[in-house]
């Protein structure tokens, strides 16, 4: 279903940038915490991005082979 939607060289560019993205959530929310700061943008953010993780997770779950299963196992 959610095999090849994405050419490999796409889905590498949108993991890393996911991966960033998530980081550049992470230390924003320690730096906001840290100023005892909860501003509505940054929930908002945050809400959205953890929403866009099950998308990204579907599409590397969706590209995973059969072939490559049996080789690791």
């Amino acid at each position: 279903m959610l095999t090849d939607i994405l050419p490999p060289h796409v889905r590498k560019i949108a993991y890393i940038v996911y991966a960033v993205g998530a980081v550049v959530l992470g230390v924003t929310q320690i730096v906001l915490n840290g100023y005892g700061l909860d501003p509505l943008w940054y929930s908002v953010t945050a809400d959205v991005w953890l929403y866009l993780g099950v998308a990204v997770g579907a599409v590397a779950a969706g590209n995973i082979t059969e072939a490559r299963h049996r080789a690791d196992g």
